[in-house]
C-alpha cells in the first residue's frame, strides 16, 4: 500500500479500511472465484485508490510539530464534546416535555430556520399565535434545562 499511496500514514488507513471492509462482506467471498488473499488484495488496491482519489480532491498539508504544538490538546476537545453530547441529549429530552405543537413550532424555528411569518404560513396559524407559542415554548425550556442549559437557548 505505501508503494501505490507514497505515504506511511494514507497506506495504515488504506489497510484498516481495507480490512473493515472485509469484515463486513466476508460472506460474498467465493473461494471458487480465487485465492482469499487475491481478494483481499483487489479490496486493498481498490481502497487505495480510492484514498488517493480523495486525497487529490482534498489536497492539504501536514503540519510541522510546531503548527501542531499550536493545537488544543486532546483531553479539553474531548471534554468538549463530552459537554456538547450532554446538552444535547438534555435539550432532546426537554423538546419531548413540551407539547406537539410548541416542539414543532421550535423546531422549525431553530433547527430548520424559519422566520416566525414562514412558519405562520407553513402551519396555518395566526403570526401572533406562532410568536406567543414560541415564546412561551422557550421560556418552559429555560425552566426545565435550567442555567446550565446550551447557550443558544440562555439568551
Amino acid at each position: 500500500m505505501r508503494r501505490i499511496v507514497r505515504g506511511t500514514t494514507l497506506a495504515e488507513e488504506v489497510v484498516e479500511d481495507a480490512y473493515f471492509q472485509v469484515w463486513r462482506q466476508a460472506v460474498r467471498f467465493d473461494p471458487a472465484r480465487g485465492k482469499a488473499i487475491t481478494w483481499l488484495l483487489a479490496i486493498a488496491r481498490t481502497r487505495a485508490i480510492d484514498a488517493l482519489r480523495r486525497e487529490a480532491c482534498f489536497p492539504h498539508e501536514p503540519l510541522d510539530d510546531e503548527a501542531a504544538a499550536d493545537l488544543p490538546g486532546g483531553v479539553a476537545a474531548a471534554d468538549e464534546l463530552l459537554d456538547f453530547a450532554r446538552h444535547q441529549a438534555d435539550l432532546h429530552e426537554a423538546l419531548l416535555r413540551l407539547g406537539a405543537q410548541p416542539r414543532q413550532l421550535v423546531s422549525l424555528a431553530f433547527f430548520r430556520g424559519l422566520t416566525h411569518e414562514e412558519i405562520a404560513q407553513h402551519t396555518q396559524l395566526p403570526l401572533g399565535t406562532v410568536k406567543s407559542q414560541i415564546r412561551r415554548a422557550l421560556v418552559s425550556l429555560r425552566q426545565i434545562l435550567g442555567d446550565g442549559g446550551p447557550p443558544a437557548l440562555a439568551s
